[in-house]
């Protein structure tokens, strides 16, 4: 997918996006931060995003806290899995209620406490 590169083309592209008003709208919006290449794009810190996709966020992020009632299931059937390595009780509640408010369901696995690499025995 191609990033808009122009202000009028991120216009329309928040246009597009909150149109829908449901769950095609966040996908939409994840499908253009793709990068052209196969695969998954990490974005560690904010300059891995351009300014178009930083206003595209942004702009999504308000229309959903004026109007969350048209994302009340934007994620429905959607899992987030948090894995983490120390506890962190305001990151985990954070995400845990913004997939719950999305209508999604988010799932903590804390690292230290588990037997990851581990064989279980029975």
């Amino acid at each position: 997918a191609m990033l808009a590169s122009s202000p009028n083309a991120v216009k329309r592209i928040i246009a597009q996006q909150i149109s829908t008003k449901n769950g095609a709208s966040l996908t939409g919006l994840a499908k253009r931060f793709k990068s052209s290449g196969a695969g998954v794009r990490h974005i560690t810190k904010i300059s891995d995003l351009s300014r178009p996709e930083i206003a595209s966020i942004l702009s999504l992020a308000m229309e959903m806290r004026a109007t969350p009632s048209d994302y009340h299931d934007a994620l429905k059937h959607k899992t987030l899995l948090m894995l983490f390595e120390k506890p962190s009780l305001r990151t985990r509640v954070s995400l845990e209620a913004g997939m719950t408010s999305l209508g999604g369901h988010g799932i903590a696995y804390m690292t230290g406490d588990s037997p990851i690499g581990k064989k279980e025995t029975y």
